[in-house]
């Protein structure tokens, strides 16, 4: 029986640039069950959201993150509407 193998992404501590989410984002596919980007500072202090918003693409598109399990976001500067646009992304996924 052939098995698909799953994939954690690990990035915690590592300077993730917006331009670097972006790319990441277009490039999830279902076997990625895990997403590390805590201290990353991915938006730049909370500046720059073009990344994040991208991923928030990728997390709508259930053909490409339906196997996201877990996401850390943790210990990063996000403004409140970051939280909103990420919200909205997950809520469409789970449905």
């Amino acid at each position: 029986m052939w098995a698909r193998s799953s994939l954690e992404i690990d990035l915690v501590g590592t300077k993730v640039s917006p331009d670097c989410l972006a790319i990441l984002a277009r490039s999830l596919s279902p076997s990625v069950k895990g997403l590390m980007l805590g201290k990353t500072d991915f938006a730049k202090g909370g500046n720059d959201l073009s990344g994040l918003c991208v991923l928030c693409l990728a997390l709508s598109d259930a053909s490409s993150c339906a196997g996201l399990l877990s996401l850390d976001l943790s210990d990063n500067s996000l403004k409140p509407d970051a939280a909103v646009v990420l919200a909205k992304a997950m809520r469409v996924n789970a449905s």
